[in-house]
Parts: C-alpha cells; structure tokens; sequence
C-alpha cells in the first residue's frame, strides 16, 4: 500500500484514517531513505529522484487529504501547512540537483518537518473528524485507528 490514491479508495470503505496513516508511513519511509542514500555516498541524481519522488507522492496526498478535510470542514490553515512543507521539499529537491545541499542535515530536516506537521495538524485534524464522526454516530473507522 503505497500509492497516494489509497485515500479514495479506503474512504469508500470507511477507512480514511487508516489510509492516510499508511501514506504518512510511505512519505516517512522515503524521507529516512533519503537520509540513508546520502550517508551511503549516493549520487546527485539518485537523491534528486529520491526527492522527486516524495514530492510527486506528496503532492497527491496532500490534495487528497484536502479535500477530505474540506468535505469535513477543517480550516485552511492546514492547507497552508501543506504548501509550506512542498516549497521545502521542493527547495532541498533544487538545491542537490544544484550540488548545494547540506546533506543528512536537510534529510534530517524534511523528516523532521513532516513529524511536526503530523504531529501538529493532521492528529489534531483526525481527532476532530473522529469527534464529528462520533457525534453523527458513524465514526467506527476513525475510531479503530485513535484507540
């Protein structure tokens, strides 16, 4: 399970939460093999790929995961959150494609970025869909995943 697309498909399920925990666990996966393919020594191109990659992925789930927090009527600012955090990835992405990178520091960086976004919207943002879900009296799914 590691396509972006997984959170349509899980929502028709009832499993948006398990869904998109399971993106978040690909983009973490992506940004720790970042971090090892630059101690490894890997090339200039493999870890502008790399970052292609988690920025083609991140893109997706990010508009996906919009638009179920909209559907949901969570604010903006955690689309705002979600720019900021592609224009980082995208400038790390430029800056080795440029040779001008600082490493394992912008791997550690970007990894550290995305824990604190997760930690600071999208929790936050998931138990208020759970509160909204149980307050309707359907919110099953979301509440496996917040036990």
């Amino acid at each position: 399970m590691n396509s972006s697309k997984t959170i349509n498909l899980f929502a028709e399920c009832g499993e948006i939460s398990a869904a998109l925990e399971a993106e978040h666990a690909a983009i973490q996966s992506a940004l720790e093999t970042l971090g090892d393919a630059m101690l490894a020594g890997a090339t200039l191109g493999t870890l502008a790929n790399l970052m292609d990659s988690v920025v083609d992925f991140c893109v997706t789930h990010f508009e996906d995961e919009e638009e179920f927090l909209r559907r949901n009527e969570d604010d903006e600012l955690h689309a705002s959150a979600h720019k900021e955090m592609l224009a980082r990835f995208r400038a790390v992405r430029d800056s080795i494609r440029e040779g001008r990178f600082e490493g394992t520091l912008d791997a550690s960086d970007l990894l550290n970025q995305f824990h604190h976004h997760i930690a600071h919207f999208d929790r936050p943002a998931y138990a208020a869909l759970l509160r909204q879900e149980l307050e309707r009296g359907d919110g099953a799914s979301l509440q496996r995943e917040n036990e």
